[in-house]
């Protein structure tokens, strides 16, 4: 049996020997995914409830499934395969330009309108949804946000005013677990994030070529990072879990 269908609905069961061809890159397959036999997939792009596969051009994959197993991936060629955690990718710094400068510059700025964007219209329900399993809540997603751009801001601070000191480590997975994540409503964190990136962006706007080589010793990492590597992380940063929380969305039709 061949199946050449881009427009699969939530369910989808296929038994026996089978081909399947999908060639859209917004294809989406609901919760249950379940196939008897062996199936030889060629996909262009595939979006899951608990997997996201995305690949250009299309992925080869061999699947073995039996009766009472959900599912048992064997093999699977997919070099677009996106790690939930990281769904813009993990941080990588880049050389100093004018150009980059201004485009991380500009995140910064606008990072509190883009959060209030993605979280816009959230129930409380919602708001206490994992982004992933295992991961944080919307609502700690919000308020971690703020606690990491408080930090951020200070070490700016310090890193314009001293000679390479030391900054202090926070434990942000304990940070988000304290009961103010639970009782204070996003607004006050939005409005708190909307505050600070005024003060943080005029304090980074005017930074001179040669002030974005000053440094900071981060403890933990035993090493000197400079001015330049934070504005790129905290860029990086403010990005990823707006990610975190658009990518929730879209995958639950919110």
């Amino acid at each position: 049996m061949v199946h050449d269908n881009s427009n699969i609905g939530v369910n989808l069961l296929i038994i026996g020997d089978n081909n399947l061809n999908i060639g859209n890159d917004n294809l989406y397959i609901g919760d249950v995914l379940l196939i008897i036999g062996n199936t030889n997939f060629n996909i262009g792009g595939i979006k899951h409830k608990k997997v996201c596969f995305y690949s250009n051009p299309a992925v080869s994959a061999s699947i073995s499934f039996t009766f009472g197993l959900f599912i048992n991936l064997l093999t699977l060629k997919n070099e677009g395969m996106i790690d939930p955690r990281y769904p813009i990718g993990k941080y990588e710094s880049k050389d100093f330009s004018a150009e980059q400068k201004e485009e991380w510059l500009k995140t910064i700025k606008e990072l509190p309108e883009k959060l209030k964007e993605a979280v816009a219209g959230l129930s409380e329900a919602q708001l206490q949804t994992p982004y992933r399993e295992g991961g944080w809540m919307v609502r700690q997603l919000v308020h971690h946000i703020a606690d990491s751009h408080v930090n951020a801001y200070i070490r700016f601070k310090l890193g314009l005013t001293e000679e390479n000191p030391t900054i202090k480590p926070y434990e942000e997975k304990e940070w988000a677990l304290l009961v103010d994540n639970d009782t204070v409503p996003i607004t006050v964190s939005l409005s708190l994030l909307e505050a600070l990136h005024t003060r943080w962006f005029a304090t980074l706007a005017p930074i001179t070529d040669e002030q974005w080589n000053r440094t900071v010793v981060h403890p933990e990492h035993g090493r000197l990072m400079s001015l330049w590597f934070l504005l790129g992380m905290y860029a990086w940063h403010s990005k990823h879990h707006v990610a975190h929380i658009t990518s929730l969305r879209e995958k639950n039709n919110w």
